[in-house]
This record gives structure tokens, sequence and C-alpha cells, in this order.
């Protein structure tokens, strides 16, 4: 049963790379890994989400393709964003300590 759980989510996680086989939003991580402010950016333009993380204290550290590396929150969250097709497509969690090390870069 744990096997099977980890493959979906190794599957869904490598589904988040392959943005240009995406047709539709898609939410990686399960909603009570991602605060409700997060998840509902999911779908939205790039432009507007970026806004709204923002105004929500979130600043992007970090740019690699179509992939956004954000930092911040109460409780200093780090988080890759990808965009697809101009809309935020995905939103995955990430260790705080993929967001130091960035910074000490």
């Amino acid at each position: 049963m744990i096997r099977t759980g980890l493959a979906a989510m190794a599957l869904a996680t490598l589904t988040a790379f392959s943005v240009g086989a995406q047709n539709a939003p898609e939410r990686i991580m399960p909603a009570a890994d991602l605060n409700s402010e997060l998840a509902d950016l999911i779908g939205k333009s790039a432009e507007q989400g970026t806004q709204e993380l923002e105004v929500l204290g979130y600043r992007l550290i970090q740019t690699e393709g179509e992939a956004g590396l954000w930092q911040g929150g109460e409780a200093d969250d780090c988080f890759r964003v990808i965009t697809t097709d101009g809309n935020f497509s995905a939103i995955t969690r990430l260790p705080p300590r993929e967001c130091r090390r960035i910074q000490l870069l």
C-alpha cells in the first residue's frame, strides 16, 4: 500500500515537469500541503498570480524556463510555480533549505 502511494506521488511529480503535455491546470500537491491562497492560484494568469503572491508577502528568488522559485509567507514557505501558456499550472512545495540554498549562491 505504501509503495503504491509513493509510486503515485513520484508519477505526479514527474508529470509536473512534463509541462508541454498538460492540457489543463493540475494540482500536483494535495490541498492539505498547500494553503488555500496558493492552491487558488492554479489556473490564473501568470501576471495575476504574481501580483497576488507579492501581496501575500512572497518574493520570486529564481526563474528557470517556465519555473519560478518563490519564498515567503508566515512560515517562510518555499515552492516552485510552473507556468504553462501564460497561466500558473502547478505549485509544488519544496523544503525551505532549497530557497536558502539559492540565496547563498
